[in-house]
């Protein structure tokens, strides 16, 4: 692959910093809203929603940014954003037409995260290094249909 010379320290940063500071600041900060919006939503747990979420995506966008275990970052914040967009953004479930939007536009972004995710561990990962003989080689992709597919290749090496 490619890259423009810093492309990748770039896209780490705006990645990493896209969910540890709004994101996992405003579960830190707003810890009580969340946990009422957790509960009045019908979460099982709804003391999660505040600083333990808070320091999740803190910790997962650190990781990134800094690139200390980015692609582990990345599978974190794929781990947040899957139930996020499932439990709490239910567009289907949601009466009233300007609720609606606002849930399915959060909804569709949650759900294009873990692909941003996948291409990140893809990017981050030492396994991704095109300087090692790792057997395991992925690329990412967006198909005709605009679906983001990660393709593994175990059998040979992508050369350099």
């Amino acid at each position: 692959m490619t890259l423009v010379p810093g492309s990748r320290l770039v896209g780490r940063i705006l990645i990493g910093l896209n969910f540890a500071v709004p994101s996992g600041g405003a579960h830190l900060t707003k810890g009580p809203m969340f946990v009422g919006y957790a509960h009045q939503m019908g979460f099982p747990a709804p003391f999660l929603a505040s600083w333990v979420n808070g320091l999740w995506l803190v910790t997962a966008g650190a990781s990134i940014t800094l690139g200390v275990w980015a692609d582990l970052g990345a599978l974190m914040i794929a781990a947040f954003v899957i139930p996020a967009a499932l439990w709490f953004h239910r567009f289907w479930a949601t009466e009233k037409e300007n609720q609606k939007q606002i849930a399915t536009q959060l909804f569709w972004r949650n759900v294009t995260f873990p692909g941003v995710g996948a291409c990140a561990v893809r990017v981050f990962s030492p396994l991704s290094d095109r300087t090692s003989r790792s057997p395991l080689r992925t690329r990412c992709s967006i198909s005709a249909n605009n679906w983001l597919e990660v393709h593994t290749n175990p059998a040979r090496v992508m050369p350099r």
